[in-house]
């Protein structure tokens, strides 16, 4: 259960933010979400900002005049799912990213919710002659022999004192696929100028444990039992991340979930959604985005722009 199918007041502040951002520029916009899920996000995002379109609320008009639709989806189940909520609009999908690139139409407002964590990751243990690897073999997890390259490797990543600081059985997760992707998408945004929105549940400092999570019918199961078939998520190293944009020469701002929310002006919001809607269902699901022992703080905001 995702942030925007826990209230559609996710995907309207959301739409509104970018209204306020897309007003101080003139250039035509590609609005693009990768990994749109079911395509709730989209679908309010547009919805939200057609609404006010209609109402001659200024921002919105230029924004449609403005903006092309994207969505970057490598499932074609939920592509098809995607398609049929959003075929009021005019939408164009891409398998992958670099296709999407191809088509240049502007700068790049670009969107995810629950993607970094589906990259795969690679971890590393400390053992008591240093880290190795931990691998897979069969339905069980093993430790490869100790390698003193692979030792190398994680001190460089670490940083030797925090690798040395580290406890007996620490984990170490990186995921190089999640890293690869974030350079190629600041470079988009260096290229074609534009914003990158990106909501995810992850940590900032080092937490040096085993986060690979497995889900299946909304129950946690044991990721190498049920190959195929559950959802399988490890969370986000948003230091790194935010390094290579800040590598990039791009600036970044990672605030949690709730503070994004907050400042967007949700209590607002809440306030009146409770004019007209039973109270107990507006509490629990906005309460569910922000709380501090919900999606709150565990959910970061990570935001890059030109």
């Amino acid at each position: 259960m995702t942030a925007p199918e826990i209230s559609q007041v996710f995907g309207e502040l959301l739409a509104a933010y970018l209204l306020e951002i897309s007003s101080a520029k003139k250039s035509k916009i590609s609005l693009v979400e990768m990994g749109a899920g079911k395509g709730t996000l989209f679908f309010d995002i547009l919805s939200s900002i057609k609404k006010l379109a209609e109402k001659n609320i200024a921002p919105a008009v230029d924004f449609i005049e403005r903006a092309t639709f994207h969505i970057i989806e490598i499932n074609e189940v939920l592509k098809k799912i995607q398609q049929e909520k959003l075929h009021k609009f005019d939408v164009k999908w891409y398998e992958n990213f670099d296709e999407f690139l191809v088509q240049k139409h502007g700068e790049i407002f670009f969107i995810s919710n629950e993607l970094f964590d589906c990259f795969p990751i690679d971890q590393f243990v400390k053992t008591d002659i240093g880290w190795c690897e931990r691998l897979v073999d069969g339905e069980k997890f093993i430790l490869a022999n100790f390698d003193p390259k692979i030792h190398q490797f994680v001190e460089e990543n670490l940083g030797v004192a925090q690798s040395e600081s580290a406890p007996f059985g620490a984990v170490f997760e990186r995921s190089e696929s999640a890293q690869a992707f974030m350079s190629k998408l600041c470079e988009a945004l260096k290229n074609q100028g534009g914003i990158a929105i990106n909501f995810d549940y992850g940590y900032y400092k080092t937490e040096f444990a085993n986060t690979l999570q497995a889900i299946k019918n909304h129950q946690k199961v044991d990721a190498l039992s049920n190959v195929g078939e559950a959802d399988i998520t490890a969370h986000v190293d948003f230091f790194a991340l935010e390094k290579i944009a800040k590598n990039s020469l791009l600036n970044s701002s990672l605030i949690s979930q709730r503070d994004f929310l907050i400042s967007l002006g949700i209590e607002e919001r809440r306030q009146k959604l409770l004019q007209e809607n039973p109270a107990a269902e507006i509490n629990s699901a906005i309460d569910r985005l922000i709380g501090f022992d919900q999606m709150g703080e565990l959910f970061k905001c990570l935001i890059l722009w030109k």
